[in-house]
């Protein structure tokens, strides 16, 4: 009897695939629905091994995840088919009669697809917080997926790695309080509305380099046991990492805030990388501790930067950067605000590479605890030996070239064009390039003012 109900399971998956290709959308909806019932089947299957249920449902999961992963030819005129009507500029100009046969295709997929979500969805949630659900045994692939509708992951539980690489988000995504016991992969993505991941827990590597957030970012509250890497990305609206705990290596280097950025309240057990990186307002470390070392050479920081309250028990590399406003290191009047160096004393001036650091404001504040770690010590113009003051010629190319990035950043977020999306964030990554190149040569230290 279980051999036939088998067999009936795969005659029944066959037809199911086989409606997942078919031109009609509610033939294809069904077809899905089919195939997730038979996941439920196989798992409440009590003839077989449980291994032996997982590697019947994985095939079907695969399935699932293929069909997300799948391209849909429309998906490049998005932006267009949403409107009521055509757009005056846009690609379906004079051409009215396809627009509306094009959009009532749009509608029916986006269905199908987010069917798919809310199912695996509902299934990988447990009775309880951190806990897992029926479906969290299986590995999920949506590697290269473009979800041109909102996607709602929250609170779900992965017990085996899950690929996200390579996607595409056209509105919100959210997989805020979520629980990762292997490896997880949002790398090279791109977000075009608000991202969430916070109050999440991972287990294994979390890797999110290489992406792109449009929308604003959200991380906070989190906790990474394996490594958790973020380097490389850009984030054109505000990116909140505060309150996080990073028990390995933490690498945010070589990325690009062009909003605020708020990494306050966070424990790094391991080295914490921020290297390379470019902050165009104001960027809030605060209140951090770093067990092992902190990079935060060769960086530009337009706007305030603020370290106080925090204890740094390794190496601090400071060393290669430029701020061009004020740098708080303590708060005036506020003894327990100062931060503390107890491994050795913080390095602004790289002897080796003769590499300076270089200041924009007379209003920085260098005071740190002195009876219980060691001083940033100062010259006659109250800055660390070896680091200058930015000329005037220097700040000007700075406001300059911080306009030119501000202005492609407000395009970026308000236009509606597809190929303007693709192109933006390229002129934004040269802009990026050269303001490294520039600050590669200013503080290399070739002149003492």
């Amino acid at each position: 009897m279980p051999e036939k109900h088998n067999a009936e399971r795969r005659e029944r998956y066959a037809k199911a695939v086989e409606q997942l290709g078919n031109v009609s959308a509610p033939v294809r909806l069904g077809g899905v629905y089919t195939l997730v019932s038979l996941v439920d089947e196989w798992l409440r299957e009590e003839n077989i091994e449980y291994n032996e249920r997982i590697a019947e449902g994985q095939i079907i999961i695969n399935n699932l995840c293929a069909y997300i992963r799948s391209p849909f030819a429309l998906v490049s005129r998005y932006d267009e088919l949403i409107q009521d009507a055509p757009t005056a500029e846009g690609l379906y100009k004079n051409r009215e009669q396809e627009f509306y046969i094009d959009k009532a295709g749009l509608e029916p997929e986006k269905k199908v697809r987010l069917s798919i979500i809310k199912e695996i969805h509902r299934r990988l949630q447990g009775p309880d917080e951190n806990t897992p659900g029926a479906w969290s045994d299986f590995e999920y692939d949506f590697s290269g997926s473009i979800f041109f509708y909102p996607v709602d992951l929250t609170r779900s539980y992965y017990a085996k790695p899950v690929n996200f690489s390579g996607s595409a988000y056209w509105g919100e995504a959210d997989f805020s309080y979520s629980t990762y016991m292997d490896e997880v992969y949002f790398s090279e993505s791109s977000y075009q509305g608000r991202a969430g991941f916070n109050g999440s827990i991972y287990q294994g590597e979390a890797d999110f380099r290489s992406s792109t957030y449009r929308g604003s970012a959200g991380f906070a509250r989190s906790t990474y046991r394996g490594g958790a890497y973020f380097s490389g990305s850009t984030y054109l609206s505000e990116a909140v990492f505060r309150g996080s705990v990073y028990r390995c290596a933490a690498a945010f280097n070589d990325s690009a805030y062009q909003y605020w950025v708020d990494l306050r309240g966070s424990m790094y057990q391991g080295a914490a990388d921020f290297g390379g990186s470019t902050y165009q307002y104001w960027a809030d470390f605060r209140g951090s501790t770093y067990r092992r070392w902190a990079y935060f050479n060769d960086s530009i920081c337009c706007g305030w930067a603020g370290l106080s309250h925090s204890v740094y028990e390794g190496e601090a590399d400071f060393s290669g950067s430029v701020f061009c406003s004020d740098i708080y290191f303590g708060q005036d009047g506020d003894n327990s605000s100062f931060s503390r160096f107890t491994g050795c004393a913080p390095q602004f001036y790289d002897e080796i590479n003769r590499k300076n650091t270089l200041f924009g404001s007379y209003n920085n504040n260098f005071t740190v605890e002195n009876g219980r770690g060691y001083p940033i010590y100062r010259g006659i113009e109250n800055l660390p030996p070896g680091c200058c003051f930015l000329a005037e010629a220097e700040k000007e190319y700075l406001s300059g070239i911080f306009k030119e990035i501000e202005e492609t950043r407000e395009k970026l977020l308000t236009t509606e064009r597809f190929q303007e999306k693709i192109r933006l964030p390229g002129k934004l990554r040269a802009f990026n390039a050269a303001l490294h190149e520039w600050r590669e040569k200013v503080t290399t230290a070739q002149r003492t003012r």
